[in-house]
C-alpha cells in the first residue's frame, strides 16, 4: 500500500515538474543529457517510466540525474 502511494507521488511529481521544463523550454540552459530525457518522456508519456530509465537515457547515475533535472527545473 505505501509503495503504491510513493509510486503515485512521484509519478505526480515527475509530471508536474516536466510540464514545467517543457512550458519554459525556451529559457532553460541547455543539458543534452535532460534534454533527451524530456525528449523521452514526451514520446513515452504512455507507459510507466522509472527514474532508473530515465537516467539511463541521460546517461547518468539516478542520483546524478535527479540533480541534474532539478537543478535544471530550479533555474526557470
Amino acid at each position: 500500500m505505501a509503495l503504491l502511494f510513493f509510486e503515485s507521488l512521484s509519478r505526480a511529481l515527475a509530471i508536474t515538474l516536466v510540464q514545467r521544463l517543457v512550458q519554459m523550454r525556451p529559457t532553460l540552459p541547455r543539458d543534452p543529457r535532460i534534454e533527451r530525457a524530456v525528449r523521452f518522456i514526451e514520446q513515452h508519456f504512455q507507459k510507466k517510466i522509472s527514474l532508473k530509465e530515465l537516467a539511463s537515457v541521460a546517461g547518468l547515475s539516478s542520483y546524478h540525474f535527479l540533480r541534474t533535472f532539478h537543478s535544471t527545473v530550479d533555474s526557470v
